[in-house]
């Protein structure tokens, strides 16, 4: 859940700036090696989509990414495939505000 702006929020708004600071530097980090991984930067990816959407539909989305991710190995598992490296998959799902005509 993203923090809302009330100032009783703000230790968990902070939080979550300091969390998509590291992304950012780990993105950044992924950037400047890119030339040096191979196959791996033919198959890392960035999406960014605009949809109209419900609040339930939202959900589902949220719901079914959890899903979708459920079954991989975590980073954090110790028999892994010796070609295996850390992956960061990122999701966020939030209403933009509509501007007034």
């Amino acid at each position: 859940m993203i923090p809302v702006g009330h100032a009783g929020d703000m230790e968990e708004r902070n939080l979550l700036a300091e969390l998509l600071s590291r992304e950012a530097h780990a993105l950044d980090r992924f950037l400047t090696a890119r030339s040096h991984l191979g196959a791996w930067d033919k198959v890392a990816f960035f999406q960014s989509r605009g949809f109209r959407l419900t609040v339930d539909e939202l959900e589902a989305v949220s719901k079914n990414i959890e899903v979708l991710l459920a079954p991989l190995r975590r980073a954090d598992a110790e028999d892994v495939p010796a070609d295996a490296l850390p992956v960061r998959i990122l999701a966020f799902g939030f209403p933009l505000p509509l501007e007034e005509k």
